[in-house]
């Protein structure tokens, strides 16, 4: 699902908090001392240039950046710190790989651990007030290529981490920004031979528009109806059994809609709210006869590694309404958090919904402000002894299930298991933590202690009657959804990246229906035996739910006809399987199976390989809207089954700390994912698409803008950052 190989580079940070250091009271733009970050292009070195404006002699350096080591205990890295020739080594500060080995142990507070390091000198070296300090480490496991992949939020941990001290970057430097962004757009632009007529300005694309002479006012009569197997009337046979289809007919009569369904009611008055905006409420007379090319149009949104209030998710379901997506994948638990009440588990809000430095649960994921060009309204983002916390309350999630079907959306709820579960496990130790289970792994997010002992499901009563109460207790919260996709009691449980030596060294696991697997077999029996244990229960999760890194279906996997949804996410590159041949095999299998391929539809990816442009590139140098759009055209050999079922892109928040930076990722590429989800493969035209997005005073971007104050990415000029100069937006 994401696999980090990003790099470093930075100058940094600032302070928020009182800390205390020699009796000095830091406040509010006040620091320990200013940086400038750097590394050379080629180089997995990494230099921090600190100007002290104290002293201190008891201390540890910190900051956040995603994946600076393949495994800090087992990759061989060296770091150091000088003044001239006087240097002293640096070590990581608390990482150990020895497994807990008690509850007690397990439960320390956290300092270094995931995607926070802490540096701790090997021997007595003093930072002195003026003087000027080079930090060196060697080894990082990538050279870094944006900010983004800088160390982020630097801070001091004095005296024993008893107080919290910011540091100021005042630069990132190192990378030859050679972003390519015009011959990106170029070749795009001539990506298809034969691009169509543009014959509407919808977004996403009509099957077929017919225009008539005359006009009507968007204010005339307006008249429903519903289709009946003996109205024999031609609109009604035009979408057939299409239940999301519809006709919307304006003529001299007025305003007709022509549908099966209330769905196809609620597309034909978005496709009208854009023609109002568009023609100033005076419309062009036309026919337009539409409905979806796949059933399932999903947007996943990650609520964990960053939080998004009530109003916020409200906000996303508009906007996904807008682009006639129909599915909210809705990622509530994860290693970073748990952010959803349950009436029967309080302790997973109270303890698990919160992180801060020496807390149950570390800080994570904090990003600079400072450098954050989508930090359009100058927020202050969280610091590493700040409390972060949020969770949605039952009323919360039955108010947002609420709103999400009057917009013809289902939410599909999705925790993590058996990886993934650091929250769970911090948050209820005496029931999901087994200190028999010895065994050493280190994650793809940098943790030792993530993983479920599932080898306990079926043997272990505490353990088993929690698991199934977790999954039957969400999803009582998003039962009886009124929309035409609902699947009855779906729960997504993930499944993915369970990291490798997991179960290696656990008793509990060589005996009973698990004894002689492979760790990821383990994983597939223990969903097959949670799936059996609730037959009335659908559950979903990422293609490692069933499938093998080699893309073979594991015969231990649950049935197809027990699950709701498979998700398939690795690359349309992806050695040595193919996330098409991956999503190939789920389909053949009769899986019910969506593409959500990271390189084409993860929207957390970089729009550009510019220095300043926020965003991951492990997937793809630049995960544009063109990227988003070209989704839809898999080769036929995946969509020739009924079981591929749809698309969703997914937005993982690890560096999205807000709305502002949310939005900036998902629009304008929200609207490529629309047409390559709803549009017919040979209406899919990049030319069209940018055209239909326009330059900024009219479009579909423009009216994402004015109708629910979007500011989309390249705001206020369009689509003009992604086309070639001079070629539509001049």
């Amino acid at each position: 699902m994401r696999i980090y190989n990003i790099s470093i580079l930075f100058i940094f940070l600032f302070i928020t908090n009182l800390s205390f250091a020699k009796n000095k009271i830091y406040l509010a733009n006040n620091t320990a001392a200013v940086a400038i970050i750097s590394t050379a292009e080629s180089s997995y070195n990494l230099k921090i240039t600190l100007t002290m404006q104290d002293d201190f002699t008891n201390w540890d350096i910190g900051f956040f950046m995603l994946k600076v080591f393949l495994d800090p205990v087992k990759t061989p890295f060296s770091a150091q710190i000088c003044k001239q020739k006087f240097c002293a080594p640096l070590k990581v500060d608390t990482i150990s790989d020895k497994p807990a080995k008690s509850i007690t142990d397990y439960l320390k507070p956290e300092l270094s651990f995931g995607h926070i390091t802490l540096f701790k000198p090997t021997k007595l070296f003093k930072l002195e007030d003026g003087n000027t300090y080079v930090i060196s480490i060697d080894g990082l496991k990538n050279i870094p290529k944006n900010i983004t992949a800088m160390p982020q939020n630097l801070f001091l941990s004095v005296n024993d981490n008893e107080s919290i001290i910011p540091i100021k970057v005042t630069g990132y430097s190192g990378y030859d920004n050679k972003d390519g962004s015009q011959k990106h757009n170029q070749d795009n632009w001539y990506a298809f031979d034969n691009p169509s007529t543009i014959d509407s300005i919808v977004i996403p694309y009509p099957q077929k528009t017919v225009f008539m002479p005359g006009t009507t006012k968007s204010t005339a009569a307006q008249s429903v109806h519903y289709c009946k197997p003996t109205d024999g009337l031609t609109q009604c046979t035009a979408i057939n059994n299409q239940l999301e289809g519809y006709v919307l007919q304006i003529d001299t009569t007025g305003i007709t809609i022509y549908t099966n369904t209330i769905a196809g009611v609620f597309y034909a008055r978005q496709t009208l709210a854009q023609l109002t905006y568009y023609y100033k409420n005076i419309i062009p007379n036309q026919t337009i006869t539409d409905y979806p090319h796949f059933k399932y149009r999903g947007f996943m949104l990650d609520t964990v590694r960053h939080f998004f209030s009530v109003n916020d998710v409200k906000k996303i379901l508009d906007v996904m309404a807008a682009h006639k997506l129909n599915v909210l994948h809705f990622h509530v638990g994860d290693d970073e958090g748990w952010r959803i009440q349950l009436p029967h588990y309080p302790l997973l809000t109270k303890i698990g919904s919160e992180r801060i430095f020496k807390g149950k649960i570390g800080p994570s994921n904090l990003v600079d402000e400072t450098y954050d060009i989508t930090n359009f309204s100058r927020q202050l983002y969280t610091k590493a002894d700040m409390l972060y916390k949020g969770y949605y309350t039952i009323a919360d999630t039955r108010d947002l299930v609420a709103y999400a079907n009057s917009r013809q959306i289902t939410i599909i709820p999705e925790i993590e298991m058996p990886g993934h579960a650091k929250a769970l496990k911090k948050s209820m130790p005496e029931v999901f933590f087994d200190a028999n289970d010895q065994s050493r792994y280190f994650s793809v997010q940098g943790y030792n202690d993530s993983v479920l002992p599932i080898c306990k499901y079926g043997s272990d009563n505490k353990f088993t009657t929690a698991i199934n109460g977790v999954i039957t207790d969400i999803a009582a919260l998003f039962a009886f959804q009124s929309t035409l996709n609902y699947v009855k009691n779906e729960v997504s449980l993930s499944g993915d990246e369970v990291p490798s030596g997991v179960y290696t060294d656990y008793t509990a696991c060589n005996s009973g229906v698990y004894k002689g697997l492979s760790g990821e077999a383990i994983s597939h029996e223990f969903f097959k035996q949670l799936s059996n244990n609730l037959p009335e229960y659908r559950l979903s999760g990422y293609q490692q739910l069933v499938q093998s890194e080699d893309g073979i279906i594991d015969t231990n996997a649950i049935d197809p006809r027990s699950t709701g949804h498979i998700w398939q996410w690795l690359t349309t590159t992806n050695l040595p399987v193919s996330g098409f041949e991956m999503s190939g095999n789920l389909s053949r299998a009769g899986y019910p199976t969506i593409l959500n391929f990271a390189d084409l539809s993860y929207l957390d990816m970089r729009y550009s390989a510019k220095w300043d442009e926020p965003g991951l590139y492990w997937a793809t140098n630049q995960g544009d809207t063109f990227s988003a759009l070209i989704a839809g055209l898999s080769p036929d050999h995946i969509f020739n089954t009924d079981n591929i079922l749809g698309i969703e892109g997914a937005l993982w928040s690890e560096l999205v700390p807000s709305g502002e930076h949310l939005f900036y990722m998902i629009t304008p590429k929200m609207a490529g994912l629309a047409d390559a989800a709803w549009s017919d493969k040979t209406n899919l035209n990049w030319r069209s698409l940018a055209t239909r997005l326009g330059c900024g005073k009219t479009g579909f971007l423009a009216y994402l803008n004015k109708q629910y104050n979007i500011r989309y990415r390249g705001y206020p000029n369009g689509i003009k950052l992604e086309v070639p100069a001079n070629k539509l937006c001049k």
